[in-house]
C-alpha cells in the first residue's frame, strides 16, 4: 500500500484522490435534518393557496407525514414548472421534485420514488365534435379521420401516449413549460382536437371551464400513469430512506385515507394493491 502511494505521489494523483468526496443527499438531509422540496402546483397530489401559501394533497400530506417519521422536516424552497422540476434536481437546489407521471425521458435525467397512487388516463374532445361518436373507438376514430391533432407537451407522457397507442397521429406540440390549463385549452380553442389528462385535472379545468370538453375514451382509459415523487439520480441511499418510509404509510392505509380525502369524486384515483393476501382467502 505505502509503494503504491510513494507512486502515486511521485504521478501527482494522490491529492487528487485524497480529497473528500462531495457530500451525498442522504448525508446532507440528515446532518440538516432538512427536506428541500421542488413542486408544481397539480391538483390533487400538489396544492397551493394563492392566498395564503399553505400546500396540501395527497404528495404533500404524504410527503410531510414520512419525513415526520424519519424525524425530518420539509421546506418548500421553490415552484416550478413541467421543464425546469428535473433541472432544479440537477443542480441540486432541492432534494425531492414533487409530483408527476413515471416516463422514460424523465428517467434519462431522474430517480423516480415509488408510486403513491395511479392515475387513469382519458381522452378529451370539444362536445360538439361528432368524429368521436359514441361507442367507436379511438383507434378507428382516428384512422378515418387523419386530420386529428393531439394536444401533446414535449417530452411529456402526453407525447408518449400519442405514439406509443396512436402511432402517425398528428399532433399539436406544446413545450415543456406549457401547464395542464394550457394543454386542456388547446382543445377548446380549437388549435387541437384530442387531449390526454386524468380525470381529477379534467374536472378541476371543466369546473372553471364548463362545457367546453368532454370524455371519449368510452368507459376504458387510454393508459394508466403512476403517479411518483421526482428524486437526484444516483443516490441509493436517499431513494431507498424515502420509499420505506412512504411505503409504510401506503401499507398503514395513510396514502389511502388522503386519496379519499382530496379526490374529486369516488374512484377518480387509483390507490395500489396490497402486496399480499389475507389467510384463509383465494387468490383472484
Amino acid at each position: 500500500m505505502m509503494r503504491l502511494l510513494l507512486c502515486l505521489l511521485w504521478l501527482g494523483l494522490a491529492p487528487a484522490l485524497l480529497q473528500a468526496a462531495p457530500e451525498s443527499v442522504y448525508d446532507r438531509v440528515l446532518r440538516t435534518g432538512t427536506l428541500r422540496v421542488g413542486y408544481l402546483a397539480s391538483p390533487p397530489g400538489v396544492i397551493k393557496d394563492p392566498n395564503t401559501g399553505k400546500m396540501t394533497g395527497i404528495a404533500v400530506e404524504a410527503l410531510d407525514r414520512a419525513a415526520a417519521n424519519l424525524q425530518l422536516k420539509t421546506v418548500y424552497v421553490e415552484e416550478a414548472q413541467w421543464g425546469t422540476m428535473i433541472e432544479g434536481l440537477v443542480t441540486g437546489r432541492y432534494d425531492i421534485a414533487m409530483m408527476a407521471w413515471a416516463s422514460g425521458a424523465r428517467a434519462r435525467l431522474a430517480d423516480f420514488s415509488m408510486p403513491l397512487f395511479y392515475s387513469a388516463v382519458n381522452a378529451y374532445a370539444r362536445p360538439g365534435d361528432a368524429r368521436f361518436a359514441p361507442g367507436v373507438p379511438l383507434e378507428k376514430v382516428l384512422a378515418a379521420h387523419p386530420e386529428i391533432k393531439i394536444a401533446t407537451v414535449d417530452g411529456d407522457v402526453t407525447e408518449a401516449i400519442a405514439q406509443a397507442k396512436f402511432p402517425g397521429s398528428q399532433t399539436y406540440s406544446l413545450p415543456q413549460n406549457a401547464d395542464i390549463a394550457s394543454l386542456l385549452l388547446s382543445v377548446s380553442t380549437k388549435k387541437a382536437d384530442l387531449v390526454f389528462e386524468e380525470a381529477p385535472s379534467a374536472q378541476y379545468f371543466l369546473e372553471h371551464n364548463p362545457g367546453t370538453l368532454r370524455d371519449v375514451s368510452g368507459g376504458k382509459p387510454v393508459a394508466v400513469c403512476p403517479n411518483i415523487l421526482l428524486l437526484p439520480r444516483g443516490q441509493p441511499e436517499f431513494k431507498a430512506m424515502l420509499d420505506h418510509a412512504l411505503s409504510e404509510l401506503v401499507d398503514l392505509g395513510y396514502v389511502d385515507t388522503l386519496i379519499k380525502k382530496y379526490e374529486p369524486f369516488p374512484g377518480a384515483l387509483l390507490p395500489l394493491a396490497p402486496p399480499y393476501r389475507v389467510p384463509g382467502t383465494t387468490a383472484k
